[in-house]
C-alpha cells in the first residue's frame, strides 16, 4: 500500500503533524494505522495529528502547565471584549 507518507521516518513520541482540517487529520491517522498493520503490528503508539485550531488549543494547555499565564478567553468573552472595543472607539 503506497500512501505518499514516510511513516517509517516518524517518531510518534517526538512528532506532531498539523493539518488544515479534522478530515485531513483523520485521513492521516487512518493511513498511519494501515501502515502499522501492514508492518504486522497489532498495537502501536498513537500519532499526534491535529488540525490547526486543535494545535493552538494544545499549545495553550502546554504553556499554562509551565507558566502562570492568564486563562484563554471563551468565545463569548472574546466577542464581548471586541464589541466593547468597537463601541468605545
Amino acid at each position: 500500500m503506497q500512501t505518499g507518507y514516510r511513516f517509517e521516518a516518524i517518531d510518534p513520541e517526538q512528532t506532531i503533524i498539523i493539518t488544515a482540517s479534522r478530515r485531513q487529520s483523520r485521513f492521516i491517522r487512518d493511513q498511519y494505522a494501515a501502515y502499522q498493520l501492514q508492518q504486522g503490528l497489532e498495537v502501536w503508539q498513537s500519532l499526534k495529528v491535529m488540525p490547526w485550531q486543535a494545535f493552538i488549543g494544545y499549545c495553550w494547555e502546554v504553556a499554562q502547565q509551565h507558566t502562570t499565564m492568564p486563562l484563554r478567553l471563551s468565545q463569548v468573552q472574546s466577542q464581548h471584549l471586541w464589541q466593547q472595543l468597537v463601541a468605545d472607539s
